[in-house]
């Protein structure tokens, strides 16, 4: 069962919270009715559900684009390797965390 962060983030959890698992679900979704972008028609809707688990118990979701699916997958699991065992707080959109 996923909880929700208290307002004030990972940090008042206290600082010992860690980054267990990292897990990739690859979607795609055929669309009804294709359209063009200015390269190519687009007939599916591709994305990766990125779920982020602690050792408190919480996770996190986001997602991720790209092209191919299974190499963002494959990226989401190598930044899970690398992610495994930091605070979720030190994490920033921009990498500087």
């Amino acid at each position: 069962m996923c909880r929700r962060v208290p307002a004030g983030g990972p940090t008042t959890l206290g600082t010992g919270i860690k980054i267990t698992e990292v897990r990739a679900h690859p979607i795609s979704v055929a669309l009804k009715e294709a359209f063009w972008t200015a390269a190519e028609p687009v007939t599916r809707h591709d994305l990766v559900i990125v779920e982020v688990r602690t050792d408190e118990g919480l996770a996190g979701h986001g997602q991720a684009y790209g092209s191919p699916l299974s190499l963002v997958a494959e990226l989401v699991l190598r930044f899970g390797a690398v992610a495994g065992g930091m605070a979720p707080s030190r994490m920033t959109p921009s990498g500087n965390g």
